[in-house]
């Protein structure tokens, strides 16, 4: 039971990281996005998230250059939020399961010592 617990912390605890930062580089990426697309720039637009060296913006880099406008962009973005919506879901799964599980090995282990007792009170009445 403690390994279970232990998985479903490590998942939950990597999961709020992995929120927290990817969060943060969407806040500058969308800043980015919003600066080139108030001054009509697309090149200055590619420079800021080329410039950037955040995980999402190494990430983002080939669509940029695969596109050449920003409705092209935000179309591809919408593929890519998609696209980490799921890899952040992963494993999610299961921790739900764990959480399910977690009181029901808890009651099988009251079962098991209750069980146990009894045995040993019956063999100690002989």
């Amino acid at each position: 039971m403690h390994l279970f617990m232990l998985a479903a912390c490590t998942i939950l605890f990597e999961r709020i990281r992995m929120y927290r930062r990817i969060d943060s580089e969407i806040q500058q990426l969308s800043s980015s996005i919003e600066a080139g697309r108030n001054a009509n720039d697309w090149i200055a637009l590619e420079q800021a998230i080329k410039n950037n060296d955040d995980a999402l913006s190494q990430f983002v880099t080939p669509i940029v250059d695969s596109v050449y406008n920003f409705e092209g962009l935000e179309n591809r973005l919408h593929d890519v939020v998609g696209y980490m919506d799921e890899r952040l879901k992963r494993g999610l799964n299961w921790l739900s399961m764990m959480v399910t599980m977690a009181p029901l090995l808890g009651l099988l282990g009251t079962v098991v010592g209750m069980s146990s007792i009894l045995d040993l009170y019956i063999r100690s009445q002989r």
